[in-house]
């Protein structure tokens, strides 16, 4: 069974992707900590023996590492996504995706992940 990871996983299109992907593959789940210890939408499929949730930010590369070590595909769908916030702070969120989105990649590339994929919206 290959394994694969999912950032954003704790969001509407990342939960469904990760619930879709239990069905064969075994899912490394990315999700943003909160202080509640909430896991999003991903809630759905906790129980899942073939899934592991990860809670980090991926602006912290060394926490994001442990949830892609062992994966052979990593498919990227985390972001700062609020509207009304991105519009008063528009180079904090741009800074803060670019960031997360350079720091997927380059561990990808150090852990010898065979296909990265990027889903935006």
């Amino acid at each position: 069974m290959k394994k694969v990871c999912v950032t954003g996983a704790g969001g509407f299109i990342g939960s469904h992707l990760a619930g879709l992907l239990l069905s064969g593959h075994e899912v490394s789940a990315f999700v943003r900590y909160v202080s509640t210890g909430s896991i999003g939408l991903l809630a759905e499929h906790e129980a899942a023996s073939n899934l592991t949730v990860h809670r980090g930010d991926l602006r912290d590369v060394d926490a994001f590492r442990q949830a892609a070590a062992g994966c052979d595909t990593l498919f990227h769908l985390a972001a700062h996504i609020s509207i009304p916030y991105s519009k008063i702070h528009p180079r904090e969120v741009f800074e803060a995706n670019t960031q997360m989105t350079m720091n997927a990649l380059s561990v990808a590339g150090q852990e010898g992940l065979s296909r990265v994929v990027l889903i935006s919206t």
